[in-house]
């Protein structure tokens, strides 16, 4: 047990402080422009979680997607006081566990080794570094995946 425990907080705690380093980089305005000013589905995560803060929702586009990740966007925002960068931070610890539930799946099905590797790579992967510190749900959809394969694999 105490085993399983340490894989987990172990990858969480190294996938988090490199989407938290990433994230401080790229909150620089100068050298990203679009940390302050988002695009694409990021503006559009943006403006509706804002927009549901003032009390406009869905606003005056057509509904496109479920509104989940707006609401968590939008508490975070409130929560936060419309600051981005204790947000973006928020949404990284979320998209960490997926380090963390990566690393027990693998322990679960193959051992300690196993589960250390695919919880570091979990944790270093560009991708969802990069992810992370966009304003998406898919950061926070795949730690959700990578927790319901965790269940899948069986009990303890």
């Amino acid at each position: 047990m105490k085993n399983k425990k340490l894989i987990f907080i172990g990858s969480v705690a190294i996938a988090f402080v490199v989407r938290a380093l990433h994230i401080w980089i790229m909150s620089d305005p100068v050298r990203n422009p679009t940390f302050i000013n988002p695009i694409t589905d990021g503006a559009v995560n943006h403006k509706w979680a804002v927009e549901l803060l003032s009390g406009n929702w869905p606003g005056s586009e057509p509904f496109f997607r479920a509104p989940g990740f707006t609401y968590l966007l939008g508490g975070l925002y409130g929560l936060f006081d419309s600051a981005r960068l204790p947000v973006q931070l928020v949404l990284a610890l979320f998209a960490s566990l997926a380090a963390g539930f990566n690393a027990l799946t693998a322990n679960r099905l193959w051992g300690t080794v196993a589960g250390w590797i695919s919880g570091i790579i979990t944790a270093l992967l560009w991708t969802g570094v990069w992810f992370a510190g966009e304003l998406l749900d898919a950061a926070v959809f795949a730690s959700m995946l990578s927790f319901v394969l965790w269940l899948f694999t069986g009990p303890e």
